[in-house]
């Protein structure tokens, strides 16, 4: 069985390798908007990983230090998760003149951790039909 390690990170997840994967968005960070993510690597991989997203001067830690992380982030619920979801959507809307927001405009604008159905329905509370991905 595999044994894993978790790290807080801000870092995107291009800078991912190793079978990391994104447990849980946190919220944003307060110097610069990124979004903070509570990630899982492989254990024999956990020391590559935060190396990784150190070399692009991303935050890293253990989870173990979520208090200490708190102290650089604005931590995010579903509520501020679904705002920002209706403000992209809207957004997109408005860049594309027609209303008609596509749906790659408006994933393109969100983190990669929200769930394709959590975006639709709220892009349909926001009044747009996303149609089809």
């Amino acid at each position: 069985m595999t044994e894993y390690v978790h790290t807080i990170t801000d870092a995107p997840e291009a800078y991912d390798g190793f079978g990391t994967e994104t447990v849980e968005l946190l919220g944003k960070l307060d110097r610069n908007g990124n979004v903070v993510r509570l990630v899982r690597t492989p254990a024999r991989h956990a020391q590559w990983q935060r190396m990784r997203y150190g070399s692009g001067l991303h935050l890293s830690l253990d989870q173990s230090r979520e208090e200490d992380a708190r102290l650089f982030y604005t931590p995010m619920d579903q509520q501020g998760w679904a705002a920002e979801v209706r403000e992209a959507v809207r957004a997109v809307a408005y860049e594309a003149h027609a209303g008609v927001p596509s749906w790659d405009a408006v994933r393109d604008r969100l983190p990669a951790g929200l769930s394709d159905n959590f975006i639709r329905d709220q892009a349909e509370m926001a009044g747009f039909n996303l149609g089809e991905q």
